[in-house]
């Protein structure tokens, strides 16, 4: 066995390892919110963490492209570059997170009495905290990227696989001793600083330059990322508006209980739906290094084995929820969450979907060929919040799912998959031919 499959086997093992454990968060906190919060205090705390989520977007899309750059500099040898991208990213997005939280602070109690008219001190107190908390967290996430590009998926997993366990158990714990949102926002924002925390002595160690200096501060290595990290923040502003707008949408136009009730049998989706794209992701690093090297023969196979997967995988997925999910949802979550059956059948469609374009995205994101899908996203992302405003009002629920499937297949949906085998250099032709065969005949011989 080779130290590629070593590595590969190591990183997606604790990968999956992790994506169980993280499947306690849904599985048993989701009916203790619902219980123990009730509906409408449980659809502000989603539509809370709806609004955070915006935090994502103040790394302009930087932290795929400080990942991509350092997964590259370690292929071609030249590591002695790493404490300048390092040092450079951690100081740019300290800045940045600083001017953006102080934003956020004077522009909250408009944005959160706007989406929630009747929300009371309390709520207020446990969305500055998670803020606060998820601010000191954020620049930390370079030393996460850093594992990732560095190959050593398994330890930014373990240190997850830990951090799940621990907000499980100490969530639960609050949860039953009676205590609401501000003790919810505290452990939730005290997760990411910890989790951010361990990532940076893990990276450390490995590499002694991932410490941040002022000293290496390089602007004009942070003007060479602009370019990618524009293309990489095009596709986080259009996935907030193609996939986090949704609970915004419901909670403006249908109150905070309708959030609840799309929310949760969707959370149900994404982790399925998570379930197959955690494995791959834990490859991404390996795609780089293979693109990086001209391995292109590894790449071909690689991606036709991850289609494959995708159809079995997201047939059998679809299957089985449609049949099981609704019973699963009565027990887990209660009998008043079910969102009706059309709703639910457009997220499961979402679903496989998503499934299906995750190797494409795993290829494009990658090797930094992402530059066209991330121009259709942002045209996805806006049509889906067009869709979703306008379709809420005449079909509630099913319009907000429907105006999302819309807007994937009209954009994306088509192009991801075009863009990728043109990036591994394959037509469609040869695709579907390597697709259907039993073995890789064709693709192995072009990598010979």
């Amino acid at each position: 066995m080779t130290a590629t499959h070593l590595n590969v086997g190591r990183n997606v093992a604790w990968s999956y390892i992790s994506w169980i454990t993280s499947l306690g968060i849904p599985l048993i906190l989701i009916p203790l919110y619902v219980r123990l919060l009730g509906h409408q205090l449980y659809g502000e705390w989603l539509v809370i963490m709806s609004i955070a989520s915006y935090l994502g977007l103040a790394s302009f899309g930087s932290w795929q492209a400080v990942g991509n750059r350092i997964a590259e500099e370690v292929a071609q040898g030249r590591r002695h570059e790493i404490g300048r991208l390092m040092s450079t990213g951690f100081i740019a997005w300290s800045v940045i997170i600083t001017a953006i939280v102080f934003s956020v602070f004077a522009a909250t109690p408009m944005l959160i009495r706007r989406m929630m008219p009747a929300v009371d001190g309390k709520t207020l107190v446990a969305f500055y905290l998670f803020i606060t908390l998820s601010a000191l967290g954020f620049p930390l996430r370079a030393h996460s990227v850093m594992l990732r590009a560095f190959e050593r998926v398994d330890i930014e997993q373990r240190i997850n696989t830990c951090s799940n366990i621990c907000r499980i158990a100490a969530m639960a714990a609050v949860l039953l001793a009676g205590f609401k949102l501000i003790a919810v926002a505290l452990i939730q924002g005290g997760a990411m600083v910890a989790t951010g925390i361990a990532s940076y002595v893990a990276a450390i160690r490995l590499e002694a330059d991932a410490r941040p200096r002022a000293s290496q501060w390089s602007a004009p290595l942070l003007a060479s990322l602009v370019k990618p990290s524009i293309g990489f923040f095009g596709l986080t502003v259009a996935s907030t508006l193609a996939f986090g707008v949704d609970n915004l949408v419901i909670g403006y136009v249908m109150g905070a209980r309708a959030v609840t009730q799309y929310a949760v049998p969707f959370r149900l989706m994404t982790i399925v739906s998570g379930g197959f794209a955690v494995g791959i992701s834990a490859l991404w690093p390996t795609i780089t290094r293979f693109h990086a090297s001209d391995r292109v023969g590894e790449l071909r196979r690689g991606f036709v084995m991850l289609m494959r997967l995708a159809f079995v995988i997201g047939s059998a997925a679809g299957i089985g929820l449609w049949f099981l999910g609704p019973g699963f949802i009565r027990i887990w979550a209660g009998p008043a969450i079910f969102p009706g059956r059309a709703t639910f059948g457009l997220q499961i469609g979402l679903m496989m979907i998503q499934m299906l374009l995750t190797p494409a995205d795993a290829v494009l994101m990658a090797t930094t060929r992402h530059y066209g899908y991330a121009a259709l996203a942002a045209v996805e992302g806006v049509l889906n919040l067009g869709l979703s405003l306008w379709w809420v009002r005449y079909w509630g629920l099913s319009g907000v799912i429907g105006a999302t499937v819309a807007a994937r297949l009209l954009t994306n949906g088509w192009y991801m998959p075009v863009a990728a085998l043109r990036t591994i250099g394959m037509n469609g032709g040869e695709f579907l031919r390597a697709l259907v065969q039993i073995g890789n005949g064709v693709i192995a011989n072009e990598s010979v």
